[in-house]
């Protein structure tokens, strides 16, 4: 497992912190998910949405994390902002999303989405508040 978050972490770029953020997360939450003496490798969905979006949205919203140092935005707007826009990419997302997801792989992949629509929506919904002139917002003040 420590192999495949070095992996994430060497193949990171500031335009890219958003997926490399929910990779680790959503690896971190099949770790903390999974039993070693069971050996288990599956995590419900909504077993692990509801473990995605709380540390998601702690990363992205502390005092270094990519919305508070691109947005003029307080920790408490940017912390509710994410779990309600979380909610709906989690109905969205998860509508195409496996029942259970067996792998890092999945975690990773469902993860990244979910992590996208988060930055896409929080970024439409607050393009007012971005900073467009750091250099490390320059991914989030492209219109996609």
């Amino acid at each position: 497992m420590t192999g495949i978050i070095k992996l994430i972490l060497r193949s990171c770029k500031n335009h890219r912190y958003l997926i490399c953020a929910a990779a680790l997360f959503s690896l971190s939450a099949i770790m903390a998910e999974t039993d070693p003496i069971e050996k288990r490798a599956e995590i419900p969905k909504q077993g692990f949405i509801s473990i995605f979006l709380p540390h998601f949205s702690k990363t992205v919203c502390n005092d270094t994390g990519i919305f508070r140092k691109c947005f003029s935005i307080n920790k408490p707007q940017c912390e509710s902002g994410v779990q309600l826009i979380g909610i709906k990419c989690s109905k969205e997302v998860g509508g195409h999303m496996p029942k259970s997801l067996k792998s890092a792989h999945d975690s990773r992949k469902w993860g990244g989405k979910l992590a996208l629509c988060i930055r896409q929506k929080f970024t439409e919904k607050h393009r007012s508040k971005l900073e467009k002139d750091k250099s490390s917002c320059k991914s989030l003040s492209a219109k996609k």
